[in-house]
């Protein structure tokens, strides 16, 4: 019995800390600040070395650097002819620098031979990502463009990436007295049970909470890039498109002008169909319509047909 006050006595030791822990589980918003072009680039997040026995380490993520996610948006007006290889341009751009600091989410692009539009997103290390905008500056100003629009964005994640280390080292710290009684067999099976469900679920938020801080971190170290671009309007096709729009919308405008006939059929023909009736009626029972005949100096006079 004394074995087993003691087991327990330990068991509950252990799960002081996840509750603890939980306590400040609650994810805080992030705080996001709009800046102008003037923002410095983002400082490089600092290394830390993996938790091993979940010791007190309150510098591995120092409070006083701040742990910024950044993005970045661009627009550029080109020549029509010029818009695809530009953007084609920026991404090879984006793959010299290699998988590991720069990789094109998406790429895509519509219009005519007029009228051209596109769109790039990158995912760019974060120390590069000013540097790569004044590249990609260079390479539309050598192609007769210029930049239109330009916008940075950051978000603060410094305190959820230091709350969010804090319960991982609490967490793996309770992991491993968990893992510790279980290997001294004490207690009941009861008990036991719920030691190894306890460490189940242990196991299960902590690789939650190193999956959510791998993902905040991998924010902070690549920024989001987003590029638009816009062809220039010609003067031939100014004057152009007028002509051209009016005779894509020809059939447009021929098939509202039958459907408005149709329209105007189904309304009208029960009430003609009701006339026609009522004349054929009129006519059956003996009705005549008046007749008028001219005189001399013009002037009708009424006769009965």
């Amino acid at each position: 019995m004394t074995h087993f006050r003691h087991w327990k006595s330990t068991l509950a030791g252990a799960m002081l800390p996840l509750m603890l822990a939980g306590c400040g589980s609650a994810p805080d918003h992030a705080m996001r600040a709009s800046e102008d072009l003037s923002v410095a680039p983002p400082a490089a997040p600092a290394k830390q070395a993996a938790p091993e026995g979940g010791g007190d380490r309150q510098d591995a993520i120092p409070l006083s650097q701040p742990q910024l996610a950044y993005s970045y948006r661009y627009g550029f007006r080109l020549p029509s002819n010029r818009v695809a290889e530009t953007q084609q341009a920026h991404a090879a751009a984006c793959e010299k620098l290699g998988v590991a600091r720069c990789r094109v989410i998406s790429l895509s692009r519509s219009g005519d031979e007029d009228r051209q539009y596109g769109e790039l997103k990158l995912s760019i290390d974060a120390k590069l990502a000013r540097a790569f905008a004044a590249d990609m500056g260079g390479i539309v100003s050598g192609k007769g463009g210029e930049q239109i629009d330009a916008g940075i964005t950051a978000e603060d994640l410094s305190k959820q990436i230091v709350d969010t280390d804090a319960r991982i080292r609490a967490k793996t710290l309770l992991a491993d007295r968990l893992t510790q009684l279980l290997a001294t067999r004490g207690g009941s099976v009861a008990d036991l049970v719920e030691a190894e469900r306890a460490l189940s679920q242990v196991q299960e938020e902590l690789d939650q909470a190193r999956t959510w801080l791998a993902e905040m971190k991998g924010r902070v170290a690549m920024s989001d890039m987003t590029i638009a671009y816009s062809s220039t309007p010609t003067a031939s096709s100014s004057l152009l498109s007028p002509v051209r729009d009016a005779i894509s919308s020809a059939g447009e405008i021929l098939g509202f002008s039958v459907g408005a006939l149709i329209r105007f059929l189904v309304a009208a023909l029960p009430w003609l169909l009701v006339l026609w009736g009522a004349v054929k009626l009129y006519r059956k029972l003996g009705g005549r319509w008046p007749r008028w005949r001219w005189r001399r100096g013009g002037t009708q006079a009424e006769t009965e047909g």
